[in-house]
């Protein structure tokens, strides 16, 4: 029987009930062609397999020599090879499934080898490995998602969380309740599992109606949540979890959307130190940032985090799209525009605006202004995001510029949507 299995068993043999995939990383060979640096081989291996069990998305197995007789069972392996110790650290790696032999990642990543300190420039390196393969959004969870779908969603938890993270990319609210609905049957399992009960908690964030993220008018009221539901599930999910980014992420994502930004800083940054190679981490921290003005700060992260993605979602590339607005730096607003464009939310047309207004791209501006229309108020949808006050009058500036009428704000009978839209009430 198969039996449920939490983050301290993490590098057992079992197969887990939960769904979550099965790497096995293998030795990696020395191909330096100096025998003197054999003694690294396990040293790679094992900062691989503790940085991809950072993130809690997959089981991990270190194997022995004994390749075949050890992977089986694992859904993927990881092997590589050490091509390089002098002034780089080079390593090659694939990632083969298993069950196919097919080759799912390909890969060589080399980095400047400090001299004196050789295991800082293997762990940036294993960092940017790891990110590309076990991170949301990463290679094994798009590989994974058809292996979890046609198991069905009954039991299997990272069904649960792929299905989550769909509806991040869409917004979609029958991606939403979809998600929701897988995890209601399993949320027992939340006490031992941080990335699903993060997941659940994300759910939760999102429903708030106060918050504006999502469309709610079709999702059923028992999916609703409260501001005062979330942020209790939340502190709980830190206090159980205080070793998982995953509670700290929803944790300050959560701070943000209250408007408590300092906060919310806090907790992110504590999310990038417990894992440095996750791409959401500093992609909600972009957001804190520009919701503090700190620009640069912000802009770093957010870099960051489209550095360290296989595929970056669209969401990360906003920060970037904001700073080259209030810097009136055009180029970094033309990259960021084409990364943005995919975003699936109310708000992107009227960022998109702005951003064409700002570089001056006329037939965008037509094109745009055309489907935005005249709102009542053009910033409604974006303060969600954006709450910084000096990146919010740059915003607005250029929709002027694009012939939008942006009034000036008014208060709210909800304290808490106040405060999300960065507005100033009296009580």
């Amino acid at each position: 029987m198969r039996r449920e299995v939490g983050r301290e068993a993490e590098m057992s043999n079992d197969v887990p009930h939960s769904g979550y995939p099965i790497i096995a990383i293998a030795p990696f060979a020395n191909l330096t062609g100096l025998s003197d640096n054999d003694v690294y081989e396990k040293d790679v291996q094992r900062q691989l397999a503790g940085d991809f069990q950072r993130f809690g998305r997959l089981q991990v197995r270190v194997l022995t020599a004994d390749l075949n007789r050890n992977a089986v069972g694992s859904d993927y392996i990881l092997r590589g090879s050490i091509l390089n110790l002098v002034g780089e650290l080079d390593l090659a790696v694939d990632l083969m499934e298993v069950e196919t032999g097919k080759v799912l990642f390909q890969s060589r990543i080399s980095g400047p080898l400090d001299e004196i300190d050789f295991y800082s420039s293997l762990r940036q390196l294993s960092q940017r490995i790891s990110a590309y393969l076990a991170a949301q959004g990463g290679v094994i969870s798009t590989f994974g998602q058809p292996r979890a779908e046609a198991a069905g969603a009954v039991g299997n938890v990272f069904y649960c969380v792929l299905l989550t993270d769909a509806f991040l990319e869409t917004y979609a609210p029958e991606t939403f309740q979809g998600a929701y609905r897988c995890f209601e049957p399993l949320r027992a399992t939340f006490d031992t599992d941080a990335v699903a009960a993060a997941s659940f908690g994300t759910l939760m964030l999102h429903a708030v109606p106060d918050f504006h993220f999502m469309d709610l008018s079709g999702v059923p009221e028992r999916m609703h949540s409260t501001l005062e539901e979330v942020t209790e599930y939340a502190d709980e999910l830190v206090d159980r979890f205080p070793g998982a980014d995953a509670a700290f992420i929803l944790l300050g994502a959560l701070y943000n959307a209250k408007g408590e930004i300092s906060l919310a800083i806090r907790a992110l940054r504590q999310a990038v130190d417990l894992n440095p190679a996750n791409p959401t981490a500093y992609g909600v921290l972009s957001y804190a940032y520009l919701s503090a003005d700190l620009l640069d700060a912000s802009e770093e992260a957010a870099r960051s985090a489209v550095r360290l993605s296989a595929s970056p979602s669209a969401y990360m590339y906003l920060p970037l799209l904001v700073v080259g607005i209030v810097h009136k730096n055009a180029r970094m607003v033309e990259m960021a525009r084409k990364g943005y464009a995919d975003q699936v939310s109310p708000s992107r047309d009227i960022f998109l605006l702005a951003a064409a207004s700002m570089i001056g791209d006329g037939a965008e501006v037509e094109r745009l202004a055309e489907i935005v229309g005249q709102p009542d108020d053009p910033m409604s949808n974006i303060r969600m995001y954006v709450q910084g006050d000096v990146a919010l009058s740059a915003i607005a500036r250029h929709l002027k510029a694009a012939g939008l009428e942006v009034p000036d704000p008014t208060c709210l009978s909800s304290a808490s949507g106040n405060v999300s839209r960065g507005l100033d009430c009296a009580p």
